[in-house]
């Protein structure tokens, strides 16, 4: 995670600057989670305005399973779906995937990227870049990397 220093100051959803790239998405979760260390595994969401401002909720489903299922992914997408007409019509939604342990990618972290991009994708739901936060780094996770098979949890 960059320095605290580094960091713009924690305001309220109307005074923070607007989130116009993942870099800056990226940014605002370390300033939330700055200095966090996780205990468990969990989903962050954050829904964003189109003009980049953010909804003044910020929900966290947790525990959250090591791997994601079908059913649960639909659920959640259709959530977050209703929630962005109710408070940010036209908006957006970034996810982040909070655990405990070190940086390095593991594959249900993939699982997770994977299954919430590929669910997002065919519904009506706007996503962001899905964000990894880990004791070490809050990282953006990208598309190209491979869905692995099972193995390393």
């Amino acid at each position: 995670m960059p320095n605290n220093n580094d960091l713009p100051p924690l305001l309220s959803p109307d005074l923070m600057p607007p989130i116009r790239t993942a870099e800056d998405l990226r940014l605002r979760w370390c300033t939330l989670l700055g200095g966090y260390t996780f205990t468990h595994r969990s989903l962050w969401c954050m829904f964003l305005a189109p003009d980049g401002g953010t909804a003044p909720v910020l929900p966290t489903i947790e525990p959250l399973p090591t791997w994601p299922d079908p059913v649960g992914l639909l659920n959640l997408t259709n959530l977050c779906v209703e929630t962005l007409s109710a408070c940010a019509p036209g908006g957006s939604v970034g996810f982040l995937l909070a655990r405990p342990g070190p940086r390095s990618l593991r594959v249900s972290d993939r699982a997770w990227h994977h299954g919430l991009r590929d669910t997002a994708r065919g519904s009506a739901l706007c996503l962001r870049p899905i964000h990894l936060a880990t004791d070490d780094e809050v990282r953006t996770l990208v598309d190209e990397d491979p869905m692995p098979t099972r193995e390393n949890g």
